[in-house]
């Protein structure tokens, strides 16, 4: 991913979206891949320097370094001032654990670590200072307004969670298609949320309205793109009777996380209702010579129909 989009990367949030699409062509091109059996979905790198240097290439990650090498050189600068030591270490603590992890995932680390980096620019040895009264309460009603709007913002986008938390537990309880307004009031503020688009995909397919679970899911694969989606879009072009379309989307989830037997079973199925028994035999073939990775009930009836297509 770095290599094709090394100077600006492949835009912020886009990892999920494109990473997926990349591993399937890696294995589909690595058959016999020894990595094949680890294989699943991937929303993260493997830290968030790599996240960083994927999603804003050389130069976002230039001017993160900017930034860090400014902090460092604050720190030296007032290394004298003992109360600043929990606030450099706290940075610190959070810059090792995004080596190994996902920190600036979790909102309240985020804060911390905003709360730490503006206490530190604080100390600089070097700020601009602005003299004029007016402009400074200018200023200061400009950050005022802008923080109550992104309170605003925070409040509404909570509160929307909150409503489709509900309406989620609702649709689980078979009232789908009375809580589909719902849905539609909380596109405007969750639209660009792939987890949302996701859900509400799984709804319209649910109650049948396929061709719009697919406009859906494929706004959904702009934001969030793996596995589970590729098999959503396939049901709903197989209830569509589009069969070459699901087979297509089989085909890469089962190139997304070649462990998985699901896929390769559909696309038996769909050979078969094809009538390209050959076709088929060679997907229940592939099933039957598939190591399982964790034994289930439903991996072992998925082989005992394949075992049944090979017999006949």
């Amino acid at each position: 991913m770095f290599h094709d989009h090394w100077l600006l990367g492949i835009g912020s949030g886009k990892f999920q979206a494109e990473y997926m699409l990349y591993q399937a062509e890696y294995f589909q091109q690595n058959m016999d891949s020894v990595f094949a059996s680890l294989a699943d979905n991937v929303k993260n790198p493997f830290n968030e320097y790599i996240k960083i240097l994927v999603e804003y290439g050389i130069v976002g990650f230039f001017l993160f370094m900017v930034v860090v090498i400014n902090l460092i050189k604050t720190w030296n600068c007032n290394r004298d001032k003992i109360y600043l030591l929990p606030v450099f270490w706290s940075v610190s603590a959070i810059a090792v654990l995004a080596f190994f992890s996902y920190p600036l995932d979790c909102p309240g680390v985020v804060l911390v670590l905003v709360l730490n980096v503006a206490i530190l620019n604080t100390y600089q040895t070097t700020i601009w200072k602005i003299e004029k009264k007016i402009l400074l309460k200018a200023v200061a009603g400009g950050i005022t307004i802008f923080a109550l709007l992104f309170l605003g913002i925070v409040y509404c986008y909570g509160r929307s969670e909150y409503v489709w938390y509900k309406i989620a537990n609702s649709s689980f309880a078979g009232k789908t298609r009375e809580v589909l307004p719902e849905y539609q009031k909380l596109y405007g503020w969750l639209g660009k949320d792939g987890l949302f688009l996701y859900n509400f995909g799984a709804e319209l397919q649910q109650i049948g309205e396929y061709e719009a679970s697919i406009r859906v899911l494929e706004e959904c694969c702009l934001r969030l793109n793996d596995y589970d989606v590729q098999l959503l879009l396939a049901e709903n072009y197989t209830r569509l009777n589009m069969l070459e379309r699901a087979k297509t989307h089989l085909s890469m989830a089962s190139n997304m996380c070649p462990v998985r037997f699901v896929p390769l079973y559909k696309l038996m199925n769909i050979c078969l209702k094809e009538g390209k028994i050959e076709e088929a035999k060679r997907y229940a073939r592939d099933l039957v010579n598939k190591p399982i990775k964790i034994h289930s009930v439903r991996v072992d009836r998925i082989k005992d129909m394949a075992k049944k297509v090979l017999d006949e």
